[in-house]
């Protein structure tokens, strides 16, 4: 059973009031109310120095049970269309009521450029909208599906075709079949200094969304380091990208946005990521 908030509650305030006549107010000594009287003020805000109105509350969502304790609860915000609620269990991950994958272990996601991604500590999913035509930057293979999709984000083959040094960007390829999404880097990116193949981090725990760059961190294999995407490419990370946080070896355990910075935990320690690019000559802050 799930209960939801979907009016944000006003900020916090200070009121000054200023208390001249004590007529009316609370009445807890009598069941016979006047129009000027309450019995209480339980749940209720003080809109300014003159009114009070029910605080926000919460409304019945749905009756939905999952197959374990609730681990995850998110909201998948569309650029267009309405907001749709996200639980999970360890093994379950729903859409409002739809069951939308099984897992491997508790999920972490965020909304990200229209799409909503998210990991199980196994593989890097995205949930949504995706192109239907083909063009020089865009290809599809099998039957496109017009309506939201999951798919799996993966790095493109070893091998596979560069577009040439008249262009700046690769080829974003959705295989509807196998539901499986990729990008591949074009000639130029292969041999820009900052960026260079496209390797998606397999296995992470923690996505955090800041500044247009997806920031993934917690892999089995490398879980001293924070993977951070191009700027507005969420499935294109470039290999001169990782950060490997000082010392060595010390395992993640967390991402957070904050102000405008990425905060990495670890067990013992914080880190901070200030910046927005690993190039030095851009004019902006690096990493």
């Amino acid at each position: 059973m799930a209960y939801i908030q979907d009016t944000t509650p006003p900020p916090n305030k200070i009121l000054n009031f200023s208390l001249q006549n004590f007529a009316g107010g609370l009445n807890n000594r009598s069941d016979q109310l006047e129009d000027h009287q309450a019995s209480d003020i339980l749940n209720m805000d003080f809109a300014d120095d003159t009114l009070m109105e029910k605080r926000k509350g919460q409304a019945y969502f749905d009756d939905l049970e999952l197959d374990g304790a609730v681990v995850f609860i998110d909201k998948f915000r569309p650029h267009q269309g309405e907001d749709i609620l996200i639980r999970a269990s360890e093994d379950k991950l729903y859409l409002e009521q739809e069951l939308l994958v099984e897992l491997e272990g508790k999920p972490h996601g965020v909304n990200h450029s229209g799409h909503y991604l998210f990991s199980d500590g196994d593989k890097l999913y995205c949930y949504g909208h995706f192109h239907q035509e083909e063009s020089t930057y865009r290809k599809i293979e099998g039957d496109s599906i017009d309506d939201y999709v999951l798919v799996e984000v993966v790095s493109p083959d070893d091998d596979h075709d560069q577009l040439g040094p008249e262009h700046v960007e690769g080829v974003l390829t959705v295989d509807y079949d196998n539901k499986k999404i990729w990008y591949e880097p074009c000639e130029n990116e292969y041999e820009d200094t900052y960026k260079g193949p496209n390797k998606v981090p397999e296995n992470v725990r923690y996505l955090k969304s800041h500044n247009g760059r997806l920031y993934l961190a917690g892999a089995k294999r490398q879980d001293d380091t924070v993977f951070i995407s191009d700027v507005h490419n969420a499935f294109y990370f470039p290999s001169a990208m990782p950060l490997q946080l000082p010392p060595n070896s010390d395992e993640i355990v967390g991402l957070e946005v904050f102000d405008n910075s990425v905060v990495v935990g670890r067990t013992r320690d914080l880190h901070t990521i200030f910046g927005n690019t690993n190039r030095p000559d851009m004019g902006v802050d690096p990493f």
